[in-house]
């Protein structure tokens, strides 16, 4: 609420834009050398796979340099937002600077120094937000303020892990600098930056759609609201459901075709009903947030449905996305390039037809389909379609229930709506419960709190 006082959907849609153009570049910087970093049983190719990975990096930002220079300025014109052309020349450095520290980030992983991980990512955040709140309070950078908090959130990052594991592992990673061994780990592992790197490619460019073509078709400042309404809406459930991923990608390959149908049916079933209610809520009192985040947010609800339409079909689905458990990358790769065109075609006919509504509407719709088809798909893989239909329709009939008896009672009055919308709540966690079971429940939770705790 402070940071959205002090800067306006503009200033949000200068860093969605940015944010966008970075992480297209970013998601093939390293080659996706950096994921392979855990897997090699010598801790000599660990590390040589993060100096590669790094050296890939610089690389990329040496080629995003050289870019700037030639499309910098023309791209900011054709976008409509010449301000950010000036902050185009931070992405080579955003660009080799995350990259490097992912592969930090993974070396941290394999080494079990989860606390230095953890920092990594309190550091991105709090430059994230430290920095514009100082800028803010000088007054300074009045549209620039959140670009430029990313930009020193990511350096800050990278620098903290840097000096920590260096610290604590400057012989082993100093072992990664022995060019034969690079170019080992390089030929064993060739397939990452030909598939995996185009995929990361894939994903990040369906991502960047919306804020890139709304910024051109109507202007920044909706990019900005729409960047604001995902961060409340996605973030939150990205890390519920990532949580209860883990379970699945760290148990499935050890059980029995039984017990992984078992397990993908209660991970399923709980996220589609634990969704629900966050997702009421959020649809039903969207007004109030112009009154939490200022007034120049006047626009927010209006946008808010649709994106939580997408948010609670992006988490049912990226629960059950186990396309690299089962080896189905080709498959992974056509569900990716039919979310660029559906969004993309939504968002241009959505636009053109009804405006910057019908396009967020039209995206969202679209990309809500398509993860309801991954969601078929999987339940035809696994023999589960009757299971994986009733879970979404249990957790729709609770969302739409819990609306539909608040917006009843608050046609009464504000008090009855209050109670109803209580009562809604209440029945809705019974359902919930009901629904699953506590051996259920009891068996999920204990799967993710095993699943965090690090092995020695």
């Amino acid at each position: 609420p402070v940071l959205s006082r002090m800067y306006g959907p503009e200033a949000f849609g200068m860093l969605a834009v940015f944010a966008a153009i970075a992480t297209v570049l970013g998601s093939v910087a390293t080659g996706r050398y950096e994921t392979a970093v855990t897997l090699p049983e010598d801790d000599r190719d660990g590390a040589a796979l993060v100096v590669l990975s790094g050296a890939v990096a610089l690389g990329a930002g040496v080629l995003t340099a050289g870019l700037v220079t030639l499309g910098g300025g023309p791209v900011a014109d054709w976008l409509g937002v010449p301000a950010i052309a000036p902050w185009f020349w931070a992405l080579p450095v955003v660009v080799s600077v995350f990259g490097i520290r992912q592969g930090l980030s993974y070396w941290a992983t394999r080494r079990q120094r989860y606390r230095t991980a953890a920092a990594g990512v309190v550091m991105d955040s709090v430059g994230s937000i430290g920095v514009p709140l100082v800028l803010g309070v000088l007054g300074w950078l009045a549209l620039g303020g959140l670009v430029a908090g990313r930009i020193v959130a990511v350096c800050l990052a990278a620098l903290l892990l840097a000096v920590v594991l260096l610290w604590r592992d400057v012989a082993a990673l100093t072992a990664g600098f022995d060019g034969p061994r690079i170019r080992a780990v390089a030929r064993r592992f060739r397939d990452l930056p030909r598939y995996a790197a185009q995929t990361s490619f894939v994903n990040s460019l369906s991502a960047a759609l919306l804020p890139l073509l709304v910024t051109k078709m109507f202007e920044v400042a909706i990019a900005g609201v729409l960047l604001f309404s995902m961060r409340l809406v996605l973030r939150p459930v990205s890390v519920i459901v990532s949580s209860v991923w883990q379970v699945g990608h760290s148990q499935l390959p050890t059980l029995d075709p039984p017990a992984q149908k078992r397990l993908l049916n209660d991970i399923h079933r709980v996220v589609s009903l634990a969704l629900a209610l966050p997702t009421a809520v959020a649809v039903l009192y969207a007004d109030v947030t112009p009154w939490i985040f200022g007034d120049r947010w006047d626009a927010l609800p209006v946008y808010l449905a649709p994106i939580v339409l997408l948010g609670y079909f992006n988490g049912v689905s990226n629960a059950t996305s186990y396309f690299a458990v089962f080896g189905r990358f080709k498959d992974q790769a056509w569900v990716n390039i039919t979310l660029i065109v559906v969004r993309a075609a939504g968002i241009l006919g959505g636009g053109l037809a009804a405006g910057s509504l019908g396009a967020v509407w039209a995206y969202s719709l679209g990309s809500a389909l398509v993860y309801l088809g991954v969601n078929v798909y999987w339940g035809k893989v696994l023999d589960m379609r009757e299971e994986f239909a009733r879970n979404i329709g249990l957790g729709l009939i609770l969302c739409f229930g819990v609306m539909a008896l608040a917006r009843l009672g608050g046609s009464l009055g504000p008090v009855v709506g209050a109670v109803s919308f209580v009562i809604g709540v209440a029945v809705c966690a019974g359902g919930v419960f009901a629904l699953l079971g506590k051996a259920r429940i009891d068996r999920v939770l204990q799967s993710v709190r095993s699943r965090k705790k690090p092995t020695k």
